[in-house]
């Protein structure tokens, strides 16, 4: 596992060093992804890893909407990240 790899497995670390602040965290993430496949490498473990980094969020408010996001990846593990983040991103600008 490469060192970019390995950043990318640790999204619930990421977004306890983020404070939890969710575009800080998405920017951070879409970064390493970039910075991932400019190098040639890929993760098959991006949504997972994704969802776990939102699953750290310390809120209890806020972390009622991860379940359904969840859900929704383990009925249809088709679901990727954009929509993911752009979700998440839309419920945190309105807290």
């Amino acid at each position: 596992m490469t060192y970019m790899q390995s950043t990318l497995s640790d999204h619930d670390k990421h977004m306890v060093r983020f404070d939890c602040n969710v575009t800080q965290f998405n920017d951070f993430i879409k970064k390493q992804i970039d910075a991932l496949q400019a190098s040639g490498e890929t993760s098959n473990n991006i949504m997972v890893n994704l969802l776990k980094g939102y699953k750290a969020i310390t809120d209890s408010q806020f972390k009622q909407y991860i379940p359904p996001l969840i859900n929704e990846y383990d009925e249809r593990s088709n679901i990727t990240k954009e929509p993911c983040q752009e979700q998440i991103q839309d419920i945190g600008q309105s807290w």
